[in-house]
């Protein structure tokens, strides 16, 4: 179980990857879809990571603000009351 979850567009991997490098130096554990391993069911870990979580916290970017997945995470993790949203500078 991780601290923080964290939903973004994988075309932002870079951000995605600063923001956990410092979560974690404030010595938070994260999760993101790295950890992922073949042949695992996608869908039922996101699902148990956003459950098992303290926050969720979506990256809102041009590509993510159209992803499916990104939009259910968010779903997902305000449903359970633990979404945290931030966005990049080039979306409004």
């Amino acid at each position: 179980m991780a601290d923080v979850f964290i939903s973004y567009s994988k075309t932002h991997a870079a951000v995605t990857r600063r923001l956990a490098e410092e979560l974690e130096r404030l010595k938070l554990t994260v999760w993101w879809d790295t950890e992922l391993v073949a042949g695992e069911s996608y869908r039922q870990r996101i699902q148990d990571e956003i459950a098992t979580a303290r926050a969720a916290i979506v990256i809102w970017t041009p590509d993510s603000v159209a992803s499916e997945f990104v939009i259910s995470e968010a779903s997902r993790a305000h449903a359970k009351r633990k979404l945290i949203q931030v966005r990049t500078a080039d979306v409004r």
